[in-house]
């Protein structure tokens, strides 16, 4: 299985996207989003093979800019891979980016998934859209079962090691640096989030949502104005 998928809007710009713990990429909607997609076909959470991959997509697809979007588990991720290879991209997009999470969490979180993945799951699905109630009825109807399925019990236990570790350090020197965040986000507190440089054309984007921003409209509104 090759490891993207690259959908082709005739846009001129590509978006890679990276996902959240236990999610699929299409949870952002990608009809809202102006660019072509570039999309995982499984969880990939090694900086070093997304630089080496993204390498291979820049050769195939020259003439088009390359830019880059996480989301929680997904921005530390982007945020790794960019510190890594900022020549990469042009713009990058850090949404709901977590801070180390405590050990004890993590420890629950491996306790529940040992005893049963899916159902360890649905419970870390039904916090995140605690605040939309209505989109959550959403995704369980339409996409639930996309995520379940494109996770596996040894890349959720990546994850979360992932997820564990303290931020890396020279996130002010990242240029065209994109980073959104919502106020009611309970996972990932909007308090912990790090001091930006405006002098590398760093910016923050505040929303009035949870730690899905994604579900509103000003959120593919600020990623299309990239």
């Amino acid at each position: 299985m090759e490891p993207f998928t690259y959908i082709d809007k005739g846009t001129g710009r590509a978006l890679l996207i990276l996902p959240g713990w236990g999610f699929h990429p299409f949870v952002i909607d990608p009809a809202l989003l102006n660019f072509d997609l570039v999309i995982p076909s499984r969880p990939l959470l090694n900086p070093l093979f997304l630089v080496n991959q993204v390498n291979q997509i820049i050769k195939k697809n020259s003439s088009k800019e390359l830019n880059m979007l996480g989301w929680s588990l997904g921005a530390r991720l982007a945020l790794d891979t960019v510190l890594a290879a900022p020549q990469l991209f042009k713009k990058t997009v850090l949404v709901s980016l977590p801070s180390p999470f405590d050990k004890k969490v993590i420890a629950e979180k491996h306790e529940q998934l040992e005893k049963d993945l899916n159902k360890a799951l649905k419970g870390f699905y039904m916090s995140v859209f605690q605040d939309n109630i209505k989109a959550y009825k959403r995704f369980k109807k339409e996409q639930e079962g996309l995520c379940l399925s494109f996770w596996t019990k040894e890349s959720l236990v990546e994850g979360l090691e992932i997820l564990a570790r303290p931020l890396p350090q020279g996130i002010e020197n990242i240029r065209n640096l994109l980073i959104i965040h919502g106020t009611r986000d309970t996972i990932c507190p909007i308090g912990r989030l790090p001091a930006l440089s405006k002098e590398n054309k760093q910016k923050t984007v505040i929303l009035d949502c949870g730690h899905a921003p994604f579900l509103i409209q000003d959120f593919y509104d600020a990623i299309n104005k990239l």
